[in-house]
């Protein structure tokens, strides 16, 4: 067991099970088809905890609310990323776009070049997502998004940008690393309901609920590029601070409010 890692994306079930984490890696190797597991806390004392099977081993990032686990070796085809195919432009394999669905195709309709086809004929689509057969159902599966996403790195998937939102930035040749998340302010300007989701190496309760706090203690520590600050209650009693070496992408939470101090540029 792996205690405050998750395994983000990639899930094929979700189950409620006692607030232990051995109950999901229990879960886990009863079921042939799970490889990895992820068990999110209760938020209540007494309430059930949030079992999340995956059938690939998605990236690892830091955060308290988890335990994880790797119960199995996955297939030699499951390890790596599906190749992007010729013609597909704008796309990043090993990416999975976590949220902002509005629908998803299955079969053939889901093939990388149908599934781009599909999101550039709808104006509602911003961005697609691929996924390799046997992650979250038998076959292949196509998801097409109309708001902004979440990047997370996984082997599950491939992942690719067609239109700009306000804000948000777009691949627009192929090999482009942009992302269909909001782009992220300059220095100095706090995010409101903003999450930077991974990437901490500190995290601490504060005296008091005050933002300013933890982009303090950010501008204080000259390896911190970018924070996290989470309201009260969520995290336990007291705000909680997280402190990043790494700048993540942004995603919409109103648990948050975040901030970048430093780019890392030399």
């Amino acid at each position: 067991m792996m205690s405050g890692v998750a395994l983000r994306g990639s899930l094929y079930r979700v189950a409620d099970i006692p607030a232990d984490p051995a109950n999901c890696q229990a879960e886990c190797r009863a079921d042939q088809r799970c490889i990895a597991w992820t068990y999110t806390q209760p938020n209540l004392a007494g309430g059930a905890g949030r079992c999340s099977f995956k059938a690939v081993i998605p990236a690892q990032s830091a955060d308290i609310c988890c335990t994880s686990g790797v119960e199995r070796e996955p297939a030699p085809e499951l390890r790596v990323p599906p190749p992007i195919p010729a013609g597909v432009t704008g796309a990043l394999a090993g990416v999975e776009l976590e949220g902002g669905t509005y629908r998803f195709l299955e079969g053939a309709d889901a093939a990388p070049q149908a599934c781009q086809a599909a999101c550039r004929s709808e104006s509602q689509c911003l961005a697609w997502d691929y996924a390799r057969p046997g992650v979250f159902s038998v076959d292949q599966r196509c998801f097409l998004k109309n708001s902004a996403s979440t990047q997370v790195v996984s082997p599950c998937c491939i992942a690719g940008f067609e239109r700009q939102v306000a804000g948000a930035a777009t691949a627009s040749s192929p090999g482009a690393t942009a992302s269909a998340v909001p782009v992220l302010p300059g220095p100095g300007a706090p995010m409101p309901n903003t999450d930077l989701r991974g990437s901490s190496y500190r995290n601490f309760d504060l005296p008091a609920d005050k933002t300013t706090l933890c982009q303090d203690a950010c501008k204080a520590d000259n390896q911190c590029l970018a924070w996290t600050y989470v309201h009260p209650g969520l995290q336990g009693s007291a705000a909680r601070c997280w402190l990043k070496n790494i700048i993540p992408p942004a995603s919409t939470n109103s648990c948050c409010i975040s901030g970048i101090e430093r780019t890392g540029a030399k």
